[in-house]
C-alpha cells in the first residue's frame, strides 16, 4: 500500500509538473504570438514607408523629366538667340561697310564738285 501511495504521490507530482510545464509552454506560446504580432505590425509599417518612398521617387522622376524638358527649351531658345545675334552682327557689319562706301562716294562727289567749280570759275562771264 505504501508503494501504491508513493506511486500515487509520484503520479500527482508528475501531473503537477506537467501542468506547470504546460502553463509555462502556453505562456511562451502567448509571448511568441505577441512577438509575431509586433513583427507583423513593423513589417506593415516598413511596407507603408517603402510605398511612400516609391511614390516620392515617381514624383521626383516626373519632376526631373519636366526639368529636362525645360532645359531643352531654354537651350533651343539660346540657340535661336545666338543665331539672331549672329544675323544682327552680320547685318551691322554690312551696314558699316555700306556706310563706308557712301562716305567714300560722298568724298569723291565733293572732290568732283570742287573740280567742276574750279572749271566754271575759269570761264568768267563778261558784262555785255
Amino acid at each position: 500500500m505504501e508503494t501504491l501511495q508513493e506511486e500515487m504521490r509520484d503520479s500527482v507530482e508528475a501531473v503537477r509538473e506537467g501542468s506547470a510545464a504546460g502553463q509555462e509552454g502556453a505562456a511562451r506560446v502567448a509571448g511568441a504570438r505577441e512577438a509575431f504580432a509586433a513583427i507583423a505590425a513593423t513589417v506593415e509599417e516598413v511596407a507603408s514607408g517603402v510605398q511612400e518612398i516609391a511614390a516620392a521617387l515617381d514624383e521626383l522622376a516626373a519632376s526631373a523629366g519636366a526639368v529636362q524638358t525645360e532645359v531643352g527649351t531654354v537651350a533651343e531658345v539660346a540657340g535661336r538667340t545666338s543665331q539672331a545675334t549672329e544675323h544682327v552682327s552680320s547685318s551691322a557689319e554690312q551696314t558699316s561697310a555700306s556706310a563706308q562706301q557712301v562716305a567714300a562716294s560722298a568724298r569723291e562727289l565733293a572732290g568732283t564738285a570742287e573740280h567742276l567749280e574750279q572749271l566754271v570759275e575759269r570761264f568768267a562771264l563778261q558784262p555785255a
